[in-house]
C-alpha cells in the first residue's frame, strides 16, 4: 500500500514497487492473455500477408530502398475489406490451339479472386466444343457465353462485361500467357492511387509500351527479374487492350467499350474517354498505368489468326483513321508523352547473370541468317517460351 499507519498514529508514504504498479494496473483494466484461438488467428493473418508480399517486395537490399513505399498501404487497404473480385473477360474466335494455352495459364497462375467469362464470338464447332469442356470442368471459375453471329472484339467483350459484377474488369486476349501473381500485381497497381483507373502489365508485344525479351530470357525469366527489380511507381502509359484492367465504376462515368470499332482502336478510345472525362467541369486526373512488376507474354496477332494479312491491315487502318477523326486533340497529347522517359528503364537489356534461368531442360542451337528482330526470330522466341514452360505435375 502507498500509505502506512504507524503505531503512534502517524501516517507515512511507502513508495510502491514495480510489481505493485503492474498488479494494480491488471486489477483496474483486467488485462487478459490472448486466447489460443486469438494467437492462431493472428498468426494466420501474418502468414497471409507474408504470402501476398513475398513476390512483391524486392529481395535485393540496398537497391532503390524507397521504391516499395505504396505496397503496404495498398495491402492494408485491401485486407481491411473484402478483396475485390475481378471479372476476366476472354473473347475467343477460333484459334483454339492458342486460346487453350491462355485459359490454362489463367487457371494455373491466378490466385486473386476472379471469374473467367469466356465469350465465344461465333467460332467453329471444334472450338465451341473445346470451350464447353473447359466450362463443364471448371463451373466454379468459368462462365461460357456465346454469340450467335460474329460481332468483333468490342461488342464481344461488352457481352462479358455486362454478365459480370466484380469490382474490376480485365479484358484478356486469347493469345496472352500470364505469369504468377499477374492479377494480384495489377490490382495493387490500381489500388496504389485512386487516379489509377486502367492498368496493364509489361509485355513483349504492344504498339507503344512493348518491352522486348532480353537475350537468353524466357517470358517466365523476364517476370522473375521484374519482380526483383521493379520500382513499382506505376508509370503512366498509353494502354493496350491485350491485358486491360479497369475499375467497374469507370463504366458509370464513360460507359462500355465503344462498339463503333470492330476489332482495333476501342481500347485507345476507352482510355481517351477516361483521361478527358470531367466531373462538374473539373478533370479528376484519371490515368492508365503500368504494373511494372508484372510481365506477361503476348503472341503476335494470334487472336486474329483467322484473318489474312490484308484484312488484318485494313482493320487497323480503318480504326486508326476513325480514332484520329473523332479525337483530333490526341496528336497534341501524344507529343507530350515520352515513352522512353516513362518506361525506358524497363527496356534496358538484362545481364545474363541476373536472368538466373539455370534449370535448362533442352540445349538447342538455332542456325539463322541474322539475329536482328524479325518474324523468324519472334517465332524462335515462341518456341523457346514453349520449351521453357514447367512440365505438368
Amino acid at each position: 500500500m502507498p500509505f502506512i499507519k504507524k503505531e503512534d498514529g502517524t501516517t507515512i508514504w511507502n513508495a510502491p514497487t514495480s510489481e505493485d504498479i503492474v498488479q494494480n494496473r491488471k486489477d483496474i483494466v483486467a488485462v487478459d492473455e490472448p486466447s489460443k484461438i486469438d494467437k492462431e488467428l493472428n498468426q494466420t493473418l501474418r502468414d497471409k500477408i507474408e504470402e501476398a508480399t513475398k513476390y512483391l517486395v524486392s529481395s535485393n537490399k540496398g537497391i532503390i530502398p524507397h521504391t516499395n513505399r505504396n505496397i503496404y498501404s495498398c495491402l492494408r487497404s485491401i485486407l481491411s475489406s473484402a478483396p475485390g473480385l475481378v471479372d476476366i473477360v476472354f473473347p475467343v474466335y477460333n484459334a483454339i490451339h492458342i486460346a487453350s494455352q491462355a485459359i490454362e495459364k489463367v487457371l494455373e497462375r491466378t490466385i486473386w479472386p476472379y471469374r473467367l467469362y469466356i465469350v465465344d464470338d461465333a467460332s467453329d464447332e471444334y472450338t465451341k466444343a473445346r470451350l464447353r469442356e473447359y466450362a463443364d470442368k471448371y463451373p466454379d471459375k468459368i462462365t461460357l457465353l456465346t454469340n450467335k453471329k460474329n460481332k468483333g472484339f468490342a461488342a464481344t467483350v461488352n457481352v462479358g462485361i455486362k454478365a459480370g459484377h466484380g469490382k474490376y474488369v480485365c479484358l484478356l486476349n486469347s493469345d496472352v500467357l500470364v505469369t504468377n501473381m499477374w492479377l494480384t500485381k495489377m490490382v495493387l497497381a490500381a489500388e496504389a492511387d485512386a487516379k489509377n483507373q486502367i492498368v496493364c502489365p509489361a509485355t513483349n508485344n504492344t504498339a507503344v509500351v512493348n518491352i522486348p525479351l532480353s537475350q537468353g530470357a524466357s517470358y517466365l525469366a523476364m517476370n522473375n527479374v521484374f519482380e526483383k527489380f521493379a520500382i513499382r511507381n506505376a508509370p503512366e502509359i498509353l494502354p493496350s487492350g491485350f491485358c486491360f484492367l479497369f475499375r467497374r465504376s469507370l463504366i458509370d462515368k464513360i460507359g462500355y467499350i465503344s462498339e463503333s470499332y470492330k476489332s482495333y482502336g476501342e481500347d485507345t478510345q476507352y482510355w481517351w474517354d477516361m483521361i478527358t472525362y470531367t466531373e462538374n467541369g473539373v478533370y479528376p486526373g484519371y490515368r492508365a498505368v503500368l504494373a511494372d512488376d508484372a510481365f506477361v507474354y503476348h503472341e503476335r496477332t494470334s487472336s486474329f489468326a483467322a484473318l489474312n494479312a490484308d484484312s488484318y491491315k485494313d482493320l487497323r487502318d480503318v480504326s486508326s483513321r476513325r480514332f484520329h477523326e473523332m479525337n483530333p486533340n490526341y496528336r497534341a497529347w501524344s507529343k507530350t508523352y515520352n515513352a522512353k522517359k516513362a518506361i525506358g528503364y524497363l527496356r534496358s537489356p538484362i545481364p545474363p547473370q541476373i536472368i538466373n534461368d539455370r534449370k535448362v531442360k533442352y540445349r538447342v542451337a538455332w542456325v539463322v541468317h541474322e539475329t536482328t528482330r524479325c518474324g523468324g526470330m519472334s517465332y524462335i522466341a515462341d518456341i523457346v517460351n514453349e520449351l521453357s514452360e514447367p512440365s505438368p505435375k
